[in-house]
């Protein structure tokens, strides 16, 4: 894979031994994920298989959840709650999990978290990369998280880009606090390599509730509506907990 900036470029094998990666065992899938692996990849059949959807979002219970249990945590902060718990919710659902490179798919346990931050100036944006975030609790996440995007923010360096298999190996969780949308729609890469993408919108309150859109992204050759519901309910329910 072909190098993008500062982060250097890794080969299947490196991203493999770096975020825990192995060979999709297609044959055990089932009847109809193999019918879909190989129906929404032939282009004769479906010129793009990207699926998109904005869902809006009640966390009403999520946010006095997230002030009686885990404000209190150095470094912490609503975002990075919502952040924490969705990279969480998609390590326990396999389909989020699953990369297309050189031909083949891989699934991969440790996949790096991916966000870019708003810097503000003439470079306007800096990409943010955590490693490991499978392996961190609360505590360690707020700490590591508010120390990535407060050096985002402070840093005047150029903008570099991450390598690209770095890039399509994690999960991206952006957040767009300032723009509340009930619709959108984000470039898709010409490489289709299977990686979900999410963006979380403005809060807003509504009838004494509060609310978040939540943009996703996904590959209908190993995803589809049936289990992003599965996984927003998941999501959901983690918040409360």
């Amino acid at each position: 894979m072909k190098k993008r900036g500062r982060y250097a470029s890794m080969d299947t094998k490196t991203l493999l031994e770096r975020y825990e990666g192995r060979p999709l065992d297609i044959e055990n899938l089932s009847t109809f994920e193999k019918w879909a692996l190989d129906y929404f990849e032939n282009p004769k059949n479906i010129s793009d298989p990207t699926l998109e959807i904005t869902l809006e979002l009640d966390i009403t219970a999520a946010n006095d959840a997230y002030r009686k249990r885990h404000a209190s945590t150095e470094g912490s902060s609503f975002t990075a709650y919502l952040t924490y718990t969705l990279f969480k919710t998609l390590g326990e659902h396999y389909s989020f999990k699953c990369r297309f490179f050189d031909n083949k798919w891989y699934i991969f346990d440790n996949p790096p978290l991916i966000f870019p931050v708003a810097t503000g100036g003439s470079e306007r944006f800096s990409d943010v990369l955590i490693e490991n975030v499978h392996t961190m609790d609360w505590s360690e996440f707020c700490n590591t998280y508010r120390k990535k995007v407060d050096k985002a923010r402070a840093d005047n360096a150029a903008f570099e880009q991450m390598s690209d298999g770095v890039w399509y190996t994690g999960y991206f969780i952006g957040n767009l606090p300032n723009l509340r949308f009930t619709g959108m729609k984000v470039h898709e890469a010409a490489s289709k390599t299977g990686s979900p993408f999410f963006y979380f919108g403005k809060r807003f309150e509504r009838d004494g509730k509060l609310f978040v859109s939540l943009y996703a992204m996904m590959d209908h050759r190993i995803a589809d509506f049936y289990v992003l519901g599965k996984l927003i309910e998941d999501f959901e329910a983690r918040l409360v907990e």
